[in-house]
C-alpha cells in the first residue's frame, strides 16, 4: 500500500522504549521512517521520577515536567542533541538511568502539531500557530515566574471548553478560568487571557 503523509504516522511520531546506562549515549529511533524530532517526552519507568520533556523551540537542555507545576528547568545531563532519526543524552540523569519510555513528536501542520511560546500579560491575546486549522486541544504551561499549574483545553471537555479547563499534573482535576481561552472555535490562531504559556 502507498503511504500519504498522513497515512504514516511514523513520519510525525515514535515511541522508542531504552535501557539509560548514565553515560553519553545516542538513541535511534526503531520505526521504519527517519524522524527528526521536534519533541521528546520521556519517563523512567521503575522510579517516581518526573516526566521530562524537551522541545527544539525552548532549547535541548531546557524541560518541563508534565506531571509537577513546577517552572521550566535546565539538565545539562539530560538530553543534548535532537538527531535526524532520534536523540542523544549527555549523562547521568532521570532519562538515562534504566528503564525508560521516550514518546517523540514532529512539529508540522499535517498531523496538527505545533509548539508555540508566547509572552503572557493576563490581558486577551491572539497567539499564532502554524496549524491550519483550529486547535482541538492546548496544554499551556509558564515557563518562567509564577509557579502556575499545566492547563490543558479540549474542545469537547464541556459545554463551555473555553473556560472549563483540565490541571494535567494533577488526578482528575477540572477548574473553571473565568479569565480563559476564549473564540478558539472562531479563528485559527489561539487566544489565552491568562498569564501562562
Amino acid at each position: 500500500m502507498a503511504y500519504t503523509t498522513i497515512d504514516n504516522p511514523e513520519l510525525y511520531f515514535q515511541a522508542k522504549a531504552y535501557s539509560g546506562d548514565g553515560s553519553a549515549q545516542s538513541i535511534t529511533l526503531d520505526g521504519s521512517e527517519d524522524m527528526a524530532i521536534n519533541l521528546y517526552w520521556g519517563k523512567r519507568l521503575n522510579s517516581s521520577a518526573e516526566h521530562e520533556i524537551y522541545d527544539t523551540v525552548r532549547g535541548v537542555t531546557k524541560y518541563i515536567s508534565s506531571d509537577s507545576n513546577a517552572l521550566e528547568q535546565t539538565n545539562t545531563n539530560g538530553l543534548s542533541a535532537f538527531g535526524s532519526n532520534g536523540f542523544t543524552l549527555a549523562g547521568n540523569s532521570s532519562i538515562n538511568n534504566g528503564s525508560i519510555v521516550a514518546w517523540c513528536w514532529v512539529e508540522s501542520a499535517t498531523p496538527g502539531f505545533d509548539i508555540v511560546t508566547a509572552t503572557g500579560n493576563a490581558t486577551a491575546k491572539t497567539i499564532s500557530h502554524s496549524l491550519s486549522a483550529v486547535p482541538h486541544v492546548i496544554f499551556s504551561k509558564e515557563k518562567s515566574g509564577s509557579v502556575n499549574d499545566w492547563v490543558v483545553y479540549h474542545h469537547r471537555n464541556t459545554s463551555a471548553p473555553e473556560t472549563d479547563n483540565l490541571i494535567l499534573n494533577e488526578i482528575m482535576q477540572q477548574v473553571i478560568i473565568l479569565i480563559g481561552m476564549t473564540q478558539l472555535q472562531h479563528q485559527a490562531s489561539l487566544v489565552w487571557e491568562q498569564d501562562q504559556l
